[in-house]
């Protein structure tokens, strides 16, 4: 008669540990964050997603404040200060890619603040290049010479220009023009340029995080470093708001954010971890995984043969 072993009754099955619905949502971050919540780190490190690049953008839309000051200075400066730098502006026509003007040539268009000359103005022929006059552009009765960066002559020819009457009330109607259209393209343009710069600083700040955790000997991955960076930037773009409201001048401002990011990423790494956390856990580092009983209460992992029969 053949005995075979009774079968070896399986452990409980054990489930991965899943993340914890998150308890703070990002405005509440935003609000509790520049106070030292400690639940505020300790969620975003355990129990967010992703790496904060969305709560980075949404921090920085508030820069809509200051494009709404900076419209309304350029619409004041084209409306009030432009106005004394072009009057002395001559009229010129252009016809058929010639120039001709009713001021008394040769003329200087200068700065009205320091007396630079801005422009020069000859069709009679007593100036023919830039080489015989002190200015960054001259124009002639049938070319425009300008100055590049690096000081190399550019000659355009006036075919290519739309013919017209070009004179200071014109300046001044296409000036008034881009200044009131203005917040349409340096808002989005702003925030682009904000946001991808503020990304740079959010993957040092990560990198911060990752060494103040071996600091406090808690393991930590990079991705809830970044999360704990995005957070630590809140208080920083706050006061950067108010700073370009303002248009306060405040010595080394950029260093001083820095150091305050760089405050709240410590005590965010200090109270959003636990000592020994594993990296890259989504879940409470505090909840243990029970261990499996053996197949056999008292028995280590072998499974006995009952005796066979006298």
């Amino acid at each position: 008669m053949t005995y075979y072993p009774p079968p070896v009754q399986p452990g409980p099955q054990f489930a991965p540990p899943t993340r914890r619905p998150r308890e703070v949502s990002i405005f509440r971050a935003m609000v509790t964050a520049p106070f030292f919540s400690a639940k505020t780190f300790r969620d975003v490190a355990q129990n967010w997603r992703g790496i904060g690049v969305l709560y980075i953008l949404l921090l920085i839309l508030p820069q809509i404040a200051f494009t709404i000051r900076s419209h309304y200075w350029i619409q004041n400066w084209s409306t009030n200060q432009l106005p004394r730098y072009i009057a002395g502006f001559p009229s010129i026509t252009i016809s058929n890619g010639v120039a001709s003007s009713t001021v008394e040539q040769p003329y200087l268009w200068k700065n009205p603040d320091n007396n630079v000359t801005l422009m020069a103005l000859d069709t009679t022929g007593t100036w023919n290049s830039l080489d015989d006059v002190a200015a960054p552009a001259l124009v002639t009765k049938t070319a425009l010479y300008t100055k590049d960066a690096n000081g190399q002559v550019q000659i355009h020819s006036l075919s290519q220009i739309p013919p017209g009457t070009y004179d200071s009330p014109m300046l001044q109607k296409l000036a008034n023009s881009m200044a009131g259209s203005s917040g349409y393209f340096t808002y989005p343009i702003g925030v682009l340029l904000s946001w991808v710069w503020h990304i740079i600083v959010l993957l040092i700040l990560g990198a911060f995080a990752m060494v103040f955790a071996s600091m406090f000997h808690a393991r930590i991955s990079y991705g809830q470093g970044l999360r704990i960076g995005a957070v630590a930037m809140t208080t920083g773009l706050i006061l950067n708001v108010f700073i370009w409201v303002y248009w306060l001048e405040i010595p080394w401002c950029k260093t001083i954010i820095g150091l305050i990011n760089l405050g709240y990423v410590f005590y965010g790494v200090a109270v959003g971890l636990e000592r020994g956390s594993r990296p890259g856990s989504g879940f409470d580092p505090r909840m243990s995984m029970p261990t499996p009983p053996a197949p056999y209460q008292g028995q280590t992992g072998t499974v006995p043969l009952p005796a066979p029969p006298p």
